[in-house]
């Protein structure tokens, strides 16, 4: 986050569409590092910061207009969406709450085990099985179980 501030810092005098386009980088490879953990909440308050850092922006922009005046200016309704700082339709800031969340591992299921024979199972789940190596394994890999 102190990386878009810095940014939007940087970018005071810039038009709306030349901000989006530095700060979007940013974001997205934040949450793309990121999506692999559970981080919904965090992606939550990192949205909140960067509206924060957005309004900032704004205000210093245009130091003698009222709150009201710059929202309209800057935030649109975008479909659904409701307040999206946006120069237009398709330029709009990516929030970070818009990265899917991978979930890095699959729960086991009931209680299996590598060792209790099922082996269709785990050579599907594994890529080496404990109990098959070589070409069996191999083939299980390739034709994914079948």
């Amino acid at each position: 986050m102190a990386e878009t501030k810095k940014r939007a810092r940087k970018l005071r005098s810039a038009p709306q569409e030349k901000l989006i386009k530095d700060l979007n980088p940013i974001t997205r490879g934040w949450a793309t590092y990121y999506r692999t953990v559970v981080s919904a909440k965090v992606y939550s308050e990192c949205d909140n910061i960067l509206y924060h850092q957005l309004t900032r922006w704004a205000q210093w922009r245009h130091p003698n207009k009222g709150m009201k005046w710059i929202m309209r200016k800057y935030w649109r309704q975008i479909g659904d969406q409701k307040w999206v700082f946006a120069a237009s339709e398709t330029m709009t800031i990516r929030k970070h709450s818009m990265t899917h969340i991978l979930c890095p591992y699959a729960k086991v299921r009931g209680n299996a085990s590598p060792y209790d024979g099922n082996l269709l199972y785990w050579s599907q789940r594994l890529k080496n099985h404990p109990m098959l190596r070589g070409k069996l394994a191999k083939l299980l890999q390739r034709q994914q179980g079948k």
